[in-house]
């Protein structure tokens, strides 16, 4: 069949109306390349194609490519202004000029049956949706089962990245619909999509043109018309520069990015302080849609800058390793406050770059809490030390900073750098803001720190945080939001632990997905708008653990002396200036806290049975909590998910606590804790009878004197192979003095001040975050400042 020169396909597509566009010329097809590809290009194609227009102008080869398809590249930079009646009288490079990538072919969606438009919206990307009928009328559709799943189509085909939000009209006998009433046919009625691409191949309840509505039903969409993102960042306000265009994400190609145009970018996003810094990042191997910015800085947009044109990437092609990244200026994420009792107070976590620290300042005063509470949004500041601290390792930041106290964020206040390679705890800096914000937080209901009933300020009140299925995924946001790690309750107890809330219910509900990093980030049912019944009883609690970087619970093993090793002994970790024991009588989790205690082999680590101790020489010391489950990968007991500290009702004697030897030992023959040759596999400690005992016992019945004269040897024998406790007391003080450990009394709960040095072992080269050591947090009081 004979072709003529300029002749236009649609290749590969799902319909006849979309696809790759390639031309005929010199005799065979070839593709056209994407740069400066756009919408009156597509239009052009499609009314030679014989459509009415062009829906989309896409970009990035987005239908699959078949091996029969790969073509030469016949054209490149094909810009038309729409009104042409033939590709051949736009201007273009011609064939050869220029290679390209076959993930740069350019595509186009053409008007035809079953394309959509907004109507009556007050912006592009909102209105009633309308569809084009087979006679060429458009009509609409009814907002019968219309959901945001089916928004999501619609706007995707549009060309919209997202759907913010499927409008309907909930009482059509007594009021207009969200856009007004069409004049059209209604043309589709119960649609129902899941994933598909085009509406019209969403499955309706009726058929095409079918419907029971009046236009007083007529469905409408808002669809998301923000077409840049920052994403892949290891903080909040940073990431990758991503912009939306021919229906792709893409990036910016880094050659001549400069700050100017990260700041246009930034105040884009929402930022109105614009940027910090500029970056390259990795590409994750998406398309390049912009290249060769030149924002002066003052642009409103991205995308009033000059630059080279939509995917027309000069300097970086789909292959470049490294593209446009940025750190905006979010100054609410680059200070933070650690371990307070509330969200508006603790220890200030600063960042610069990408290294995060603490502030060691012997001057902070309330000039300096001034300028970090404003930096979070709050009014007043006062330099108070709501956390109790040990001995601080870690990241610091030694500075002595002198602020005016008018200054918008730290980073404009004047610092001099201090010589410093040590903190006193207490110049360490920390700050109390208020009066506090809707949605903020604090823990009451508990004596301890880390832990309590989580209370909420909204509307000028403190109130109850409610939600009868109190999931971990809202208990971890809870302490995320207090400045904590992390939350370690595996569930809702049954019982809540925590003294009762008194004020008024003003959360029903909350669900959250773990990512979010305050409560105002999940879904909230406020009780003034919720129908669930709710009581003080289904208040949620919490128990948070901190980061290392304010506080760090150090264990220990002690013997029935009071001397502390790392070998072995009971269990013992350190909070609120108490050292105290943990509640499990068959602790499993000897890995861990060998690991913790600094044993790089753990392969000999067990649980101490009660038959290998004498309990009558240990008197019941403190105990902090009740372990539940650890998974392996946790380095810390106390991450481990577990009860309340100092909630210990199922503990009721020495025998119920945790007993480990992370080496292995034979009092009896070798009195140092190294000995290499104890078995590992030991009895149940519920029976002193092992497998051979039983079966001399069972025979005994059959062969009585022979068997018991056999069994009565045995066990004497045995008897001389374990360990006596004045053994285990005897080399428990040889190893303590051999090791110069220090000695403390078990009936003492109180640890000396400061807590005895505590040095686990150092992360693997390259971890990040970094990490901080110090002791356990002290005790925080609550609400010590009263925010009129």
């Amino acid at each position: 069949m004979t072709r003529d020169p300029w002749s236009v396909r649609l290749v590969d597509g799902s319909v006849d109306s979309e696809g790759r566009v390639e031309v005929f010329l010199d005799d065979t097809w070839g593709a056209i390349c994407d740069n400066l590809w756009g919408p009156e290009d597509a239009e052009v194609v499609c009314k030679q194609l014989g459509y009415v227009g062009a829906d989309l102008a896409l970009v990035a080869s987005p239908f699959p490519l078949f091996w029969r398809r790969i073509r030469p590249v016949l054209l490149d930079k094909v810009q038309c202004n729409g009104l042409e009646s033939n590709l051949s009288t736009c201007q273009h490079v011609g064939v050869g000029v220029k290679s390209c990538h076959e993930s740069k072919y350019a595509a186009a969606t053409c008007t035809t049956r079953g394309s959509l438009r907004l109507v009556n919206g007050s912006t592009p990307s909102e209105g009633r949706i309308e569809v084009l009928s087979e006679s060429g009328e458009w009509g609409t559709v009814c907002d019968d089962g219309w959901d945001i799943t089916d928004a999501w189509v619609a706007c995707k085909e549009l060309g919209y990245p997202k759907a913010l939000e499927a409008r309907t009209n909930p009482s059509p006998s007594r009021s207009e619909p969200p856009f007004g009433q069409g004049t059209g046919p209604i043309l589709l009625d119960g649609v129902m999509c899941i994933d598909q691409k085009l509406l019209r191949d969403c499955r309706v309840e009726k058929a095409w043109g079918i419907h029971d509505c009046s236009h007083r039903e007529d469905a409408g969409v808002v669809c998301g018309d923000t077409r840049i993102r920052m994403v892949d960042g290891k903080y909040p306000d940073e990431g990758r520069v991503e912009v939306f265009y021919g229906g792709t994400w893409g990036t910016i190609c880094a050659h001549e990015w400069s700050i100017e145009d990260a700041h246009v970018f930034c105040r884009q996003l929402g930022h109105p302080l614009g940027a910090r810094s500029i970056k390259t990042v990795p590409s994750d191997g998406l398309p390049v849609l912009l290249d060769g910015l030149q924002c002066n800085g003052s642009e409103a947009s991205l995308f009033d800058c000059p630059s080279s044109g939509w995917a027309n990437n000069e300097n970086c092609d789909s292959e470049s390793a490294h593209v446009a990244g940025v750190v905006c200026n979010v100054p609410t994420v680059v200070t933070e406050l650690l371990s307070g009792s509330s969200s508006f107070e603790g220890v200030v976590r600063y960042r610069e770059d990408s290294s995060s620290g603490l502030i060691c300042d012997e001057d902070w005063g309330n000039r300096e809490a001034t300028v970090v509470c404003r930096q979070l949004g709050y009014a007043e500041a006062n330099s108070s030390k709501p956390v109790s601290l040990g001995t601080v390792k870690g990241t610091i930041f030694y500075r002595d900073y002198q602020c005016e106290g008018t200054e918008s964020q730290l980073s404009e206040c004047t610092y001099v750098t201090l010589n410093f390679t040590e903190c006193d705890s207490d110049h360490i800096a920390q700050v109390t803001c208020g009066p506090p914000k809707d949605f903020d937080i604090r823990l009451d209901g508990s004596e301890f720190s880390e832990q309590g009933r989580v209370d909420v300020f909204l509307d000028g009140e403190w109130g109850l945080l409610t939600f009868r299925f109190s999931f971990r995924s809202v208990q971890q946001v809870c302490c995320r939001q207090l400045g904590y790690a992390g939350s370690t309750r595996v569930d809702d107890l049954e019982e809540k632990v925590f003294q009762r809330g008194v004020g008024n219910i003003l959360i029903t509900g909350i669900s959250c997905s773990f990512t979010e990093k305050r409560i105002q980030d999940c879904d909230v049912d406020l009780a003034s708008d919720s129908s669930w019944y709710a009581t003080p009883d289904d208040a949620i609690e919490v128990v948070c653990h901190p980061y290392e970087s304010v506080a760090n619970h150090p264990v220990r093993l002690i013997d029935a002396e009071g001397n502390s090793n790392q070998d072995f002994g009971m269990v013992q970790i350190f909070k609120d200036n108490y050292w105290g024991a943990v509640c499990d009588s068959r602790f499993i989790y000897t890995n861990n806290l060998c690991r913790e205690l600094g044993h790089s082999n753990t392969d000999d680590s067990r649980h101490l049975h009660s038959y290998e101790y004498d309990s009558t020489k240990w008197r019941y010391p403190r105990v902090w909590f009740e372990i539940s489950y650890c998974t392996p990968y946790v380095d810390k007991i106390s991450e481990c998910y577990h009860g309340p500290w100092g909630n210990t009702s199922g503990c009721s004697d020495i025998d119920s606590l945790a007993f480990v030897t992370c080496v292995p030992y034979d009092l009896a023959t070798n009195p140092t804790p190294s000995m290499p040759n104890y078995p590992h596999s030991v009895p149940d400690q519920s029976s002193d009878f092992e497998a051979w005992e039983i079966f001399l016992l069972a025979t005994a019945a059959h062969m009585p004197l022979t068997s018991l004269a056999l069994y009565c040897c045995c066990r004497l024998w045995k008897s001389r192979q374990q360990p006596s406790s004045s053994a285990l007391n005897a080399i428990s003080a040889a190893y303590v003095h051999s090791t110069d450990s220090v000695h403390f009394d078990v009936s003492l709960t109180e640890a000396p001040c400061p807590p005895p040095p505590y040095e686990p072992p150092s992360p693997e080269p390259g971890e990040e975050p970094p990490t901080y050591e110090s002791v356990a947090l002290g005790s925080v009081s609550k609400d010590t400042t009263n925010w009129s």
